[in-house]
């Protein structure tokens, strides 16, 4: 079987999943939304599992002794990601000043 056959089989199988019900985007957006945060705060040094990062984001449950500043960086990423994909998706007009106001 050549490399494109094999390419051919394989889209196949993948259109087999399409189109995607209103349901299953939604869960995939929202583990994006989570990975993103989470993976985001790591890298700053924030101590909040995966887990801990979704409990705080989809029902805001925090688990104690958990540092105030990572579950406000937590909040505060989560409201600037949902932010993000205003813009991306035009729900907000982009402008100097809001392009300014993002920077700072």
């Amino acid at each position: 079987m050549s490399k494109f056959s094999k390419i051919d089989v394989l889209k196949n199988q993948l259109n087999d999943y399409r189109p995607l019900t209103k349901a299953q985007v939604a869960q995939i957006e929202q583990e994006k939304r989570i990975e993103h945060v989470w993976s985001s705060n790591a890298l700053e040094g924030n101590s909040l599992t995966k887990y801990e990062t979704a409990s705080i984001l989809e029902v805001g449950l925090t688990a104690n002794g958990n540092p105030v500043k990572d579950i406000l960086e937590t909040l505060d990423l989560g409201v600037a990601y949902n932010f993000m994909e205003e813009l991306a998706n035009g729900e907000q007009e982009l402008s100097v000043e809001l392009i300014q106001k993002l920077n700072s």
